[in-house]
């Protein structure tokens, strides 16, 4: 047709170029638009992102009670338990310590009965031959800041009151004689001195 007008192959009217350009202005920016809708369609996206979906949230925030109560019960044993083992130390190393130790973390109260009971319950915990001190201590012996106190308070006598309560916490229904003595020994052992060894057997 370009070459019936006598318009050389190459060369195009500016009418036909004209058309073009509107398709191809068209065309460029509905591609610019596109990119910009995604453009700013991600950013609506970030600022309607809620913030616990990026952040982390801090230790121990949002636990559930029940863990929580879980957790402070262990602590809690674990803390009784040491205490016991820094207890059982210092009753290793002196009965008088050992045992004010004890009642100020209140694993017993300074009475007789309570003593002979708490050692009889921890006998296979405790250093066996420091009970066998308490139980044969002389009858002189005491523990309480008044020594004028009642033995049951750990005033003086109160090893003598121990070491009958401690007796009594034994059951010895059924066994024979011999078994009882075994069974009975089996909890501590026997002081080397004489008289603590009477006042034990009596």
């Amino acid at each position: 047709v370009l070459m019936a007008q006598g318009l050389p192959a190459g060369e195009e009217t500016g009418s036909h170029r004209s058309a073009q350009n509107p398709l191809q202005n068209r065309t460029g920016s509905d591609a610019e638009l596109r990119a910009q809708g995604a453009v700013a369609a991600a950013a609506d996206a970030q600022e309607e992102a809620p913030a616990h979906a990026t952040a982390p949230k801090p230790a121990g925030e949002g636990a559930a009670p029940g863990a929580t109560a879980v957790v402070s019960a262990f602590d809690q044993k674990r803390l009784v338990k040491e205490r016991f083992n820094e207890g059982s130390v210092k009753f290793q190393l002196g009965l008088r310590g050992g045992l004010l130790y004890f009642a100020e973390n209140g694993f017993l109260k300074l009475e007789a009965k309570d003593i002979a009971l708490f050692l009889h319950a921890n006998r296979e915990r405790l250093d066996m031959t420091m009970i066998g001190e308490v139980l044969g201590k002389e009858p002189e012996y005491w523990i309480n800041k008044d020594r004028r106190a009642d033995p049951e308070l750990c005033g003086e006598g109160f090893s003598v009151q121990v070491l009958h309560h401690y007796v009594d916490a034994v059951d010895f229904n059924g066994l024979m004689f011999d078994d009882a003595i075994r069974m009975f020994l089996s909890g501590f052992r026997l002081p080397g001195e004489a008289q603590k060894i009477d006042r034990i057997m009596e």
